[in-house]
């Protein structure tokens, strides 16, 4: 999420265990493996669509990456009228004018590549260029934002196959932008983010109802979380301002939490309001209050996600508690429940432990209270001890509600899981890079799979195999996933050589149990051309993990990774 106005970290809702809790642990050690047989990536395919599509580039352009997402190519094959072939979506720019830029579509009839869609950008870049299913035809649908001015924002227009030909369905305004797809429902929803000022968004999360794009109400509430991570962290910085209150109170009102939303929304109301008007605060109240009417529950559900875990806390006391995380010893991770009556000082209730059956090493531990278990987890509960009765009336509330909240835990997701396109990519991309590390680090493709080696400086060394065994070859092979300084970097680090006229390379072997096919996005920094993310990945199939840190940047040949190969 978020470009280049917006650079600082965004935290999605789940990704809470980076931050502290009731105590501070280690950070986890990486577990090294002798790998499986490693098989190189094959590239021929992508390279041959660039090919095709440098045909029709129209006369005095050249190919444009489109500025997000994360893993947008100038050339994207999708199959879009269904055909089960892919077309080719092409993006280009003025090699003259870099503010004129465009696209076309390529679609192959028998034997021969045709151009069946042409069109110029209504903006000056192209700012997000995606494929997805938004219509839930279970087809494929194009959605290209243009780029159109900082204050000004963007457009987005959805392309649908309708009629044997592309129809665009509608234009959407935005500043910020995610495709998000929820589990178990094949429709592609918008997360749209239109800036009021500053930093300050309006988020509405929409869907397409045959005609229209229009507020999803199913799935409104779980987004919203994410929407309040944002505003808690803005007013946790920024707490004199009192916009930030009042759209932190909206995002609660949203995820379906009127008594967290009264209590932000008193907040800003306390302080000096311009923008929102004074006017829109009692507006937005009287929502709230409305909402409270209807609300007869005397508790709110509080959810975790990752690990997906809830439990009830009473409604007067919901406003002054958090739930923040951590990775803890012996494989586990931890999930603080804390307490705090004046905003201020913050203590633990109680925390969460959940430790892996295949990994997880309990001590006897008499404060440790089992609560239950999965077919790989153990849950466990335990009692904050910096938690005494001071005479308040609510910490002897909180002290005295303890057991009834931990006695409403509920382990599993309370709410319908959703990913973002963005972030599948991200991953995807980490993955193929990772393969792409350990393949040239096994020494590529050797002949009837057999290592040459020699001794050079009382080391033994290795050629690499013949797909790798120029400098020329492994960037070609590498710079699919990687940027040019990284591979500079990865070939000082791994030491390999130039020899004969052939690269060598230490004669070692290593392996990593990092599992990219179960990892999560926990954290992203946009900066525009350069995005950082922190991806929580499991080791092999076990509940241990490691949090990886990755740098991706746009080239002129696409999005690559400019962190070093072997960080990940």
């Amino acid at each position: 999420m978020f470009g280049s106005q917006m650079k600082k970290w965004v935290v999605p809702a789940i990704s809470m265990f980076l931050l502290s809790s009731c105590n501070l642990f280690p950070e986890p050690e990486s577990l090294i493996q002798v790998p499986k047989h490693v098989k190189a990536i094959e590239t021929e395919q992508g390279d041959t669509f660039i090919t095709i599509a440098s045909k029709f580039l129209p006369k005095g352009t050249t190919f444009l990456v489109p500025n997000g997402p994360v893993g947008a190519d100038s050339v994207q094959p999708v199959d879009l009228d269904g055909d089960g072939k892919n077309e080719l979506v092409v993006f280009y720019s003025s090699t003259s004018r870099k503010d004129q830029v465009g696209f076309f579509v390529l679609k192959k009839d028998k034997k021969d590549w045709g151009k069946i869609f042409i069109k110029k950008g209504t903006g000056y870049a192209v700012n997000w260029a995606n494929t997805a299913d938004v219509t839930g035809d279970k087809q494929m649908d194009l959605l290209i934002g243009w780029q159109d001015g900082i204050s000004t924002g963007n457009t987005l227009e959805i392309y649908s196959w309708k009629k044997n030909k592309l129809v665009k369905l509608q234009k959407l305004n935005y500043h910020e932008l995610e495709a998000l797809q929820f589990k178990n429902d094949s429709l592609t929803v918008l997360a749209i983010w239109q800036r009021d000022l500053a930093d300050v968004y309006k988020v509405q999360l929409l869907k397409w109802t045959g005609t229209l794009f229009d507020v999803d109400k199913v799935h409104e509430s779980t987004y919203f979380h994410t929407v309040i991570d944002y505003y808690q962290h803005r007013t946790e910085e920024v707490p004199d301002a009192a916009y930030y209150w009042y759209y932190l109170a909206d995002a609660h009102l949203k995820a379906n939490h009127p008594e967290l939303a009264l209590a932000a929304l008193g907040k800003g109301m306390r302080l000096h309001t311009v923008v929102p008007s004074y006017s829109a605060f009692v507006k937005l109240k009287e929502e709230i209050d409305k909402k409270l009417t209807k609300n007869k529950d005397s508790t709110v559900l509080i959810e975790y996600h990752d690990p997906n875990l809830s439990f009830r806390v009473p409604t007067n006391l919901a406003p002054f508690i958090t739930t923040k995380g951590g990775h803890g010893e012996n494989n586990s991770d931890i999930v603080s429940v804390l307490f705090s009556p004046d905003q201020r000082r913050q203590k633990c209730l109680f925390s969460f432990e959940i430790f892996t059956k295949d990994l997880s090493a309990i001590s006897k531990d008499s404060d440790l209270v089992k609560i239950g278990e999965t077919k790989n987890h153990l849950y466990y509960i335990r009692r904050g001890k910096d938690v005494s009765d001071d005479g308040t009336r609510l910490v002897k509330e909180a002290i005295s509600s303890r057991e009834q909240m931990i006695a409403s835990v509920k382990i599993g997701a309370e709410f319908q899981e959703y990913y973002s396109l963005e972030n599948e990519n991200v991953i995807q991309m980490a993955k193929d890079a990772s393969i792409r590390y350990w393949y040239a680090l096994s020494g590529g493709k050797m002949k009837d799979g057999k290592i040459d080696t020699f001794h050079l400086n009382d080391l033994e060394y290795r050629y690499l195999g013949s797909d790798l065994e120029t400098k020329t070859k492994l960037f070609n092979y590498l710079s699919k996933s990687y940027t040019f300084d990284a591979i500079e970097t990865f070939m000082k680090k791994a030491n390999i050589l130039e020899h004969n006229g052939r690269l060598v390379q230490p004669n070692a072997d290593g392996g990593s149990m990092l599992n990219y096919d179960l990892a999560k996005v926990v954290q992203k920094k946009d900066n525009g051309e350069e995005k950082e993310f922190d991806i929580k990945v499991p080791l092999g199939d076990s509940y241990s993990y490691e949090v990886i840190h990755i740098g991706f940047q746009k080239t002129d040949s696409g999005w690559r990774i400019f962190s070093n190969p072997g960080a990940f």
